[in-house]
């Protein structure tokens, strides 16, 4: 019945419809075959024949929208409104773009949108402009547009965010990589101001090992311009073990460094003096709770606590998770105030330093540190100074450096008195001084020569 159904639609496409109606075999054949829910008997005709359903796809509940007997159904409304329809459109589209390599595809859709909108990008037309402009104007708008995103991820993926899908993060940032590399030279923009000789001892493994070991990592981050953390994070990705612990913090190296140059003893990373006895309490079940540094003598002990790691209270809520190892800040919170407590009850006083005050005040924490320990050394800022002097002697003597180890403190102050971000630029002050470009830069943003 199907065939004489199609035979007739096909040789007759205009007049099928009456013919069928008239013919009572096969208009009783279409009652009985068809969608219930139709209402036409031209959709009948053509649900019976394809076994199709009148209600669109899209769960509206709406009839789809007739074409003709040839063409079939459309849905229920366009693609801004259906997401049947939608999906329909995206699917056609990938199946075009799968015979077009991407160059291709790419040309013929700006042909497309050139005839149609009289732009390349769809995007850029005076319409579109207009509708973004009406439609962000609108803080309902842009609530109820993160909604639909935050539901739609939901459903299909069970996390509220795109970048939370698993891959997807990891893949962008290796996308960003690649363009970064391809334009720039460097896989990531804080990385734009190493010199070219800067880039290659840090990427070249056995150069960079053997001038960390024998510099240290304190002089070779100042001959690189480059912080100490950088050479702890290429320390790090090329599996070398030079620094020791790939766990210490930067700043607990900077503390440990200041401490040994004054001839103090102390003990690092010690944990003979507190463990749980409670194997469930707080975040780090029985494992012993360390002292950054130990001072026997003087029962005293210094805990150095990074924002993040540590979740400061400046900066997180109670509830709020550090994404690293996954503990809640308050049971991060506890775990330190048992820390103290402890030391308290074995007649140890724990200094606990947020990196937060150490970047803000780190004189006069190095003060309080000295009192502590009833230091009565050389004063804090002439030691800054021979510390300032020995560097400057290596960089003295390093053939790709030397340049900057001519700056003076007299120096320094003419360049900051002079430099003026309107009128000059690095290239030209690293020209008229004879040091490198990020030399003038650091010491105008004052990240080197602090202290003048």
């Amino acid at each position: 019945m199907k065939e004489i159904l199609l035979n007739l639609i096909s040789e007759y496409p205009r007049h099928a419809v009456k013919m069928i109606n008239k013919r009572p075999i096969l208009s009783d054949w279409v009652e009985n075959n068809c969608d219930p829910n139709c209402t036409s008997l031209v959709t009948k005709i053509h649900t019976a024949i394809h076994d199709e359903n009148i209600l669109c796809p899209c769960g509206s509940g709406k009839e789809r929208f007739f074409i003709s007997l040839v063409k079939g159904l459309g849905f229920c409304g366009p693609a801004g409104k259906c997401n049947a329809a939608r999906e329909s459109v995206s699917s056609k589209c990938r199946e075009a773009a799968k015979l077009l390599d991407k160059e291709s595809a790419k040309i013929k859709r700006a042909k497309t949108n050139l005839a149609k909108y009289g732009h390349e990008n769809v995007g850029q037309s005076e319409k579109a402009k207009d509708s973004r402009k009406e439609f962000y104007d609108n803080p309902e708008n842009i609530e109820k547009q993160n909604q639909k995103y935050s539901n739609t991820f939901l459903r299909e993926h069970t996390v509220s965010n795109g970048m939370q899908i698993p891959g997807v993060a990891l893949k962008a940032a290796e996308s960003k990589k690649e363009n970064m590399t391809a334009e720039y030279g460097r896989p990531h923009e804080r990385q734009l101001h190493y010199s070219n000789e800067t880039w290659d001892i840090l990427c070249n493994k056995e150069l960079f090992a053997e001038l960390l070991g024998q510099l240290g990592r304190t002089v070779m981050a100042e001959k690189l311009c480059v912080s100490l953390d950088t050479i702890s994070r290429y320390h790090h990705s090329h599996n070398l073990n030079i620094l020791g612990d790939p766990s210490t913090s930067s700043y607990e190296i900077e503390i440990a460094g200041w401490l040994s140059s004054l001839g103090l003893l102390f003990k690092s990373h010690d944990f003979t003096i507190l463990k749980f006895e409670d194997k469930t309490q707080y975040y780090s079940g029985s494992r012993p709770k360390e002292l950054d540094f130990y001072f026997p003598e003087h029962n005293f002990a210094i805990e150095f606590q990074g924002d993040a790691f540590h979740m400061n209270p400046r900066k997180f809520g109670p509830n709020d998770i550090q994404h690293k190892n996954g503990y809640i800040a308050k049971d991060i919170w506890g775990a330190d105030k048992w820390k103290y407590e402890k030391c308290c009850e074995k007649g140890i006083y724990l200094m606990q330093i947020w990196e937060y005050d150490w970047n803000k005040n780190k004189n006069t924490i190095k003060e309080e540190i000295l009192k502590h320990l009833n230091y009565d050394g050389i004063d804090d800022g002439k030691l800054y100074q021979n510390i300032l002097l020995n560097s400057r002697t290596f960089l003295q003597s390093s053939t790709f450096s030397a340049a900057n180890a001519s700056l003076t403190p007299e120096i320094v102050l003419e360049i900051r008195n002079t430099f003026d971000m309107t009128l000059h630029t690095y290239s030209a002050f690293a020209r008229k001084y004879n040091v490198s470009e990020t030399a003038i830069r650091n010491i105008i943003l004052r990240m080197t020569w602090r202290h003048i």
